[in-house]
C-alpha cells in the first residue's frame, strides 16, 4: 500500500538530470545526395543518428546515388516526396532480374516503419521454364520472356491471382520453372507496359516502386518545429521522439522562442551514457531524497515558523484584461473583443461537432460537465468542455481558465483553442489529445503494459518542462494546484500535457508564500502545510509532482492521505 506524506521539494531537480543536451546544429542540416535534399525522420551524412529515426539511415553511393537499406536489402532511392511521405526506391539487385539466373527473392518490408503505397502492384516473374508441351495455348495475360539460353524460357504475370483462371497445363509449366519472383513496380507505368510489349517491361520495373513510411511521432515533430526545435530521437530510450534545442534536448518541444533553458543548464554528451543508469536508480533515488527532503522540511518550519503572507497581496498583481471581460459579462455572450488568440465559436458549431453532444462523443465527465470529441468541416479534431450551468464552482473555474490559458504557450501544456457563450453555455475548446489522460494508462491492468520505462521516462520529464515553464520561464508565476494524473493528457506520441487551469492561482514572483481560507485541489496530492494551514507557494506543484512521480514509477494509486480530516473540518469546496 503507498502511502504519501512526504514533500517533494527536490523531484524537478532529480529528473532534470536525465536531460542530456544534443547537438541542435547537426539536426539542422539536411540530408543531401543527388537530387535528393531532405531532414528528419531520416538521418545520414552530416546528420547523426540522433537527428532521424531507426531504420531511416542514408548513405550516399558515389556521392550523387542515394541509398537506404530496408529488409536487410540495398535500395536505390529514385525520390522522396515528404508531404506524402513516400519513397520511389528500387532494389539494387533487380536490375537484369528478367532473365538471371540468380535469385533475388521476393520483395519484402517490415510494415512498421515501412509499407508499400497503394499504387504498387507485384508482377510474377518465372525463370528458367521449360517449353510448353504441345498443343498448349498460353493466355494472352502471360507474356513470355525470350531470354535465349539453353532453351528454357521465361515469363511474367501480370497478377498472381490470374493463375486461378489457368487450365492445368499452364499451370503445370509454370510449376516446372526454375524460380518465381515477385517484383514490385508502379501500377500505371506497367499498364505502359503490356504483355505484347515485353520488351518495355525493364523500363518499368528500372522506375521503381513506392514505399510509404509510417508513424514517425507526426504530431510531436510538429510541436517541435513550432517551438523553435529539430525533430529527432532519443538514442538511449529506443528510438524514442526527442526535441532537440538551441540550449537542451527535451522529450516533446523547446521553450517558447526554441531558446531553450537559460545557459549552463546544459550536459555534455558524455552525460548521456549514464542514463540507463540513472533510470535504473531513479525509483531508489527518488524516493530517498524526498524523504530525506520532508524531514528537512519539518524541521524548517518547526523551527521558523511558518512565515504567513495575506491573500490580500495578491490582489496587488495585474489582472489579465480577459478576466475583467469575462466577469464584467457574467459569461453572457462576449459584449467586448474576444481575447487574444483564441476563436468564438458559436453553439451550433459546436453542437454538429460533437453530433448535437452524442455519448459517442463523450471523453469524460466530472463535477464541472462534461468533455466531448469535436469533429469540424475538414475533418479538425478537437476537445470542448461544456461545464454544467448549475455548476457555481464550474463559473469560477471557466473564468479563471480563460484568464490564465490565453497568456499560456508550451508544448507541454494543452493549448486552449477557443472558447463558446452562447445561450448562457460556458464552454471551453482545446486541441484533442489521442491518447487522453495518464490515468488511464497507469491504472489499468492492460494498457499499463503499454508504459515501458522509456515512455514513463519522456512522460516525466514532459510534465517537468511543463512545471518549469509555469514556475520560471512563463511571464506570470502560475500555481496549478490540480497536478495528477487525470490532469495529464498524452497525444498520439504519448508525450504529455499538463490541463485543467480551472483552480490556478497567479503568484507574485517576489512572494515566497501566501494564506487562503478556501482549500482546493485534489486528495493525496495536496502539501501538508496547505491543507492545514491554508499556506500554499510554489511548492505546493512540487509536491503534487512529487506525488505523481511515484505513481508513474509505481504504477500504482495513492492509498492513504495525510490531513484529512483538516481538509473535512475546513469545509473544503468540490472535493475530488
Amino acid at each position: 500500500m503507498l502511502c504519501f506524506p512526504i514533500y517533494a521539494g527536490a523531484a524537478v531537480a532529480i529528473i532534470a538530470i536525465t536531460a542530456a543536451a544534443q547537438d541542435y546544429a547537426n539536426c539542422s542540416r539536411l540530408f543531401e545526395c543527388g537530387r535528393v535534399r531532405i531532414g528528419y525522420p531520416f538521418s545520414g551524412l552530416n546528420r547523426p543518428a540522433y537527428c532521424g529515426r531507426p531504420a531511416f539511415n542514408l548513405n550516399c553511393s558515389g556521392g550523387i546515388v542515394p541509398t537506404i537499406a530496408i529488409s536487410g536489402q540495398r535500395h536505390k532511392i529514385l525520390d522522396i516526396d515528404e508531404p506524402s511521405r513516400t519513397l520511389t526506391v528500387l532494389r539494387s539487385d533487380y536490375r537484369g532480374i528478367l532473365c538471371s539466373d540468380d535469385d533475388p527473392g521476393n520483395a519484402t518490408v517490415d510494415p512498421v516503419p515501412f509499407d508499400f503505397t497503394p499504387d504498387t502492384q507485384f508482377l510474377a516473374v518465372y525463370r528458367g521454364c521449360p517449353p510448353p508441351e504441345y498443343g498448349t495455348q498460353l493466355p494472352a495475360s502471360l507474356g513470355e520472356l525470350n531470354c535465349g539460353r539453353d532453351g528454357r524460357e521465361g515469363y511474367y504475370l501480370l497478377s498472381e491471382d490470374m493463375l486461378g483462371g489457368f487450365e492445368g497445363s499452364v499451370r503445370k509449366l509454370l510449376g516446372s520453372c526454375v524460380n518465381r519472383v515477385m517484383v514490385p513496380v508502379n501500377r500505371t507505368k506497367l499498364e505502359r507496359s503490356p504483355p505484347a510489349s515485353a520488351k518495355r517491361l525493364p523500363a518499368a520495373i528500372y522506375q521503381g516502386y513506392g514505399l510509404r513510411w509510417t508513424g514517425g511521432y507526426v504530431s510531436a515533430c510538429a510541436e517541435c518545429v513550432k517551438s523553435g526545435g529539430e525533430c529527432g530521437s532519443n538514442e538511449t530510450a529506443s528510438g524514442s521522439f526527442a526535441c532537440y534545442c538551441s540550449g537542451e534536448a527535451y522529450a516533446a518541444g523547446c521553450l517558447v522562442g526554441g531558446s531553450g533553458l537559460p545557459p549552463g543548464n546544459a550536459f555534455d554528451k558524455t552525460e548521456a551514457k549514464k542514463r540507463v543508469l540513472l533510470r535504473i536508480l531513479l525509483p531508489i533515488a527518488a524516493i530517498i531524497t524526498l524523504s530525506l527532503t520532508a524531514i528537512a522540511m519539518f524541521h524548517h518550519f518547526r523551527s521558523r515558523g511558518l512565515k504567513k503572507q495575506s491573500s490580500k497581496n495578491l490582489s496587488l498583481l495585474p489582472k489579465p484584461p480577459e478576466f475583467n471581460k469575462l466577469q464584467s459579462s457574467k459569461l453572457s455572450p462576449f459584449n467586448v473583443e474576444s481575447p487574444p488568440n483564441l476563436q468564438s465559436f458559436t453553439f451550433s458549431e459546436i453542437k454538429a461537432a460533437t453530433n448535437d453532444f452524442s455519448t459517442d462523443n463523450l471523453l469524460g465527465s466530472g463535477g464541472f460537465g462534461h468533455v466531448y470529441k469535436c469533429v469540424f468541416p475538414g475533418g479538425e479534431e478537437m476537445a470542448v468542455k461544456r461545464l454544467s450551468k448549475s455548476s457555481t464552482q464550474g463559473l469560477l473555474e471557466f473564468t479563471n481558465e480563460v484568464s490564465l490559458t490565453v497568456r499560456l504557450q508550451h508544448v507541454n501544456l494543452v493549448r486552449v483553442v477557443g472558447f463558446c457563450t452562447e445561450y448562457e453555455e460556458k464552454m471551453l475548446v482545446y486541441e484533442f489529445m489521442a491518447n487522453r489522460s495518464l490515468d488511464i494508462y497507469l491504472f489499468d491492468p492492460v494498457k499499463k503494459l503499454s508504459l515501458d520505462w522509456n515512455t514513463r521516462v519522456r512522460i516525466i520529464e514532459g510534465v517537468t518542462q511543463g512545471l518549469l515553464y509555469l514556475q520560471e520561464y512563463s511571464n506570470f508565476t502560475i500555481i496549478h494546484r490540480d497536478i495528477k494524473a487525470n490532469n495529464v493528457l498524452l497525444d498520439d506520441g504519448m508525450n504529455p500535457k499538463i490541463s485543467d487551469f480551472g483552480i490556478a492561482k497567479l503568484f507574485g514572483k517576489d512572494l515566497d508564500e501566501a494564506n487562503t481560507n478556501t482549500i482546493v485541489g485534489t486528495y493525496g496530492y495536496v502539501p501538508p502545510e496547505y491543507v492545514k494551514h491554508g499556506i500554499y507557494s510554489m511548492k505546493y506543484d512540487v509536491y503534487s509532482f512529487g506525488v505523481l512521480l511515484l505513481q508513474i514509477i509505481s504504477g500504482k494509486r495513492t492509498q492513504c492521505y495525510y490531513g484529512l480530516r483538516f481538509m473535512e473540518k475546513r469545509g473544503r469546496n468540490g472535493i475530488l
